[in-house]
């Protein structure tokens, strides 16, 4: 019984899609259906094929000597209607030759067309081989979107035939899709959603990636006005040493005039000393 590996490569599968695949190459029931019905298949194959030789064999050994013998025969027909009508022409002159108004006369390459060539069956084979690993391909994406977009195992999902036997996975889904007279994927996209859960896929993901641009932008704020170093500058709000008081007019002391400064000393001054008196 052939491989799964070996039947996906024959196909043209690449190591690193097989490598991606992985998970569902590594079920044994998925491996086993269909290394089974690919073991199957090829065994009808052969069979095809001997009968094939066989219907061969007998072309060569028995049809091809009777169609030589009968190509023969009608040579010699051939022959004899010509010295026939040349006879007829002797006795009747008013005699054409032409054949009966609407009688049918047989087409050798047609009748030879009916039969089945070498050629014709290399190619069949072929385009069953193709076709084959274009259904296995297929099966291969279904199972893997499945998943992706349910979170679940196709293998879980379940159903009965019309006889009631049990089939489950992609067998189950490919006799509903044969049942309802719908391809296979169309099928399972419209079972299951796919479209919709596609677009709640892409909503998350444009909403995780919209969240992490935020939260990177919080992280870059954060980081830069909490270091005195980066952040813009600002008056202190907690110095060290306590602010003077504002002069006149709400002006800080270095915004007066120096009159307006001793004016402000003086007054100080006096009201220092007047203190000191009543103490």
């Amino acid at each position: 019984m052939p491989k799964l590996e070996d039947i996906l490569k024959a196909q043209g599968f690449t190591d690193a899609d097989l490598q991606a695949a992985q998970t569902l190459l590594g079920d044994e029931r998925f491996r086993g259906a269909v290394e089974s019905y690919t073991s199957g298949l090829e065994t009808k194959l052969g069979e095809f094929r001997t009968e094939n030789d066989k219907w061969a064999e007998w072309a060569e050994t028995t049809h091809k000597p009777q169609l030589e013998s009968l190509q023969r025969e009608k040579l010699d027909l051939v022959a004899r209607t010509g010295s026939l009508e040349a006879r007829l022409k002797a006795l009747d002159p008013s005699y054409s030759g032409q054949p009966v108004p609407g009688a049918a006369t047989p087409n050798p390459e047609q009748q030879q067309s009916q039969y089945l060539t070498r050629e014709d069956f290399q190619r069949q084979v072929s385009e069953y081989a193709a076709a084959q690993g274009t259904a296995i391909a297929m099966a291969n994406d279904l199972a893997m979107e499945y998943r992706r977009l349910t979170g679940s195992d196709m293998l879980d999902y379940q159903t009965t035939d019309s006889d009631g036997r049990p089939l489950s996975g992609m067998s189950a889904l490919l006799y509903e899709a044969r049942r309802d007279k719908k391809p296979l994927p169309d099928y399972i996209a419209s079972k299951f959603d796919f479209a919709g859960k596609r677009a709640q896929a892409a909503a998350a993901q444009k909403q995780a990636a919209e969240e992490a641009i935020r939260k990177d932008e919080r992280s870059r704020v954060l980081a830069e006005m909490g270091n005195p170093n980066t952040r813009p500058g600002m008056p202190s709000v907690n110095p060290f040493i306590p602010q003077r008081s504002q002069g006149e007019a709400g002006k800080m002391p270095w915004e007066t005039s120096p009159a307006e400064r001793r004016s402000a000393r003086l007054a100080r001054a006096f009201e220092s000393n007047a203190r000191s008196m009543v103490n």
